[in-house]
């Protein structure tokens, strides 16, 4: 699965608020919808490393190459 970049999200998200309005975030721990918390802090450039399985360790704070949402 493609990990999605900044404006892919924004475009998505306007979209959506288009046709349902200003709704309040939450983000899902997994595809499968079996945890879910709501959105509270600003977007965070953060660095991580990946595994050959798509799995992310943070790094640092330096040099970010991803945003966490939440």
């Amino acid at each position: 699965m493609k990990t999605l970049k900044i404006k892919e999200v924004i475009a998505l998200l306007k979209k959506v608020e288009k046709e349902h309005g200003n709704l309040p975030c939450v983000a899902s721990s997994d595809d499968e919808g079996n945890n879910y918390n709501q959105v509270i802090f600003a977007p965070t450039p953060m660095r991580f490393k990946g595994d050959e399985h798509g799995n992310l360790e943070w790094e640092s704070d330096e040099n970010p190459n991803y945003i966490c949402i939440n």
